[in-house]
């Protein structure tokens, strides 16, 4: 006799909205602001650079 047991993940449940009303809290211009990405003049920079 064999029994199969599932388990299931909860679903996400996010605290704040992305939108409240007064703020757009994930914005294009919040993540530019706030990224850890490089730009493009960094980019540039950094592909430009001798070693």
């Amino acid at each position: 006799m064999s029994s199969k047991m599932v388990i299931s993940e909860p679903g996400l449940n996010w605290d704040i909205s992305p939108k409240n009303g007064l703020k757009t809290f994930f914005s294009r211009e919040n993540y530019k602001d706030h990224s850890m990405a490089p730009s493009l003049k960094e980019l540039r920079v950094l592909s430009n650079r001798e070693f």
